[in-house]
Parts: C-alpha cells; structure tokens; sequence
C-alpha cells in the first residue's frame, strides 16, 4: 500500500502542473520540455540568408505545393523566447508528390497546402550567439 500511495501522489503531483499551449509535452523532474519552440521565434534560414519575427506557429502551416517539393523548410532554424536552438527535422502534408505535380507546380499550378514541421532542439543559445551570427 506504500507504494500505491507514492504513486497516487506523484500522479496527482503530475495533474496539479500547469498545462502549456502545446499539444505534445514531455514532463521531466519538475520541468515540462516541449516538442517545437516557444513562440515568439526569431526564424532564420542560412543558405539564404532569411530572417523573420514569427508571432505563432500558424504561419508556419501554411506552403506551396513547390516548397514543399524542394524542402525549403529544411534550412530553418529557430531561435525562441526560451534560449533553445531548435532545426526543422521533417515537414509531413497529406499532398501527393508523383511526376504530374512536380510539374505543375514548376509550370503553371502550385497550390496552396497545409504542413506539419516537426522540430529538433539542437541547443540552448545566449542572446549574443544570434547578433554574431546575423
């Protein structure tokens, strides 16, 4: 009974945590460790030199049927308001990519389509690593 005890508390311990705005969490020691960046993010690419303030992550849902062919998400990497690095480790949409839409979307048709990104943290950063770098 000492144990069920234990761990009805740490249960109950785990419920009386705030709830973060993030769909997916991980809760370890008394920290709670999200999957994606805390918004505000400064979102930079390297190859091209892009930089931007992103508010929320629902602009980054949005694509084209011709980004999403060419993987432009795969450069991006984000710093939060949290001190973490975090890089984009895949970008999944229900989109189909065959032969004929790769052509349209080089040619004439390139839809509007809804992604997915799915982050990795790569490490924590003090406020002069991105004035250095940009």
């Amino acid at each position: 009974m000492t144990t069920r005890s234990s761990l009805t508390f740490s249960f109950d311990a785990l419920l009386r945590l705030p709830t973060p705005h993030t769909s997916c969490t991980n809760v370890v020691g008394n920290f709670i460790m999200t999957d994606k960046p805390t918004y505000p993010i400064i979102l930079t690419d390297n190859t091209t030199g892009y930089l931007d303030l992103v508010d929320n992550g629902d602009s980054l849902t949005n694509s084209n049927a011709l980004g999403l062919i060419k993987g432009v998400h795969k450069n991006f990497q984000a710093y939060d308001k949290d001190g973490r690095l975090w890089k984009v480790d895949k970008v999944d949409s229900n989109f189909k990519v065959n032969g004929l839409t790769k052509f349209l979307a080089y040619t004439v048709y390139n839809p509007k389509v809804k992604v997915t990104i799915g982050w990795t943290k790569i490490a924590d950063y003090k406020l002069d690593d991105p004035k250095e770098r940009y």
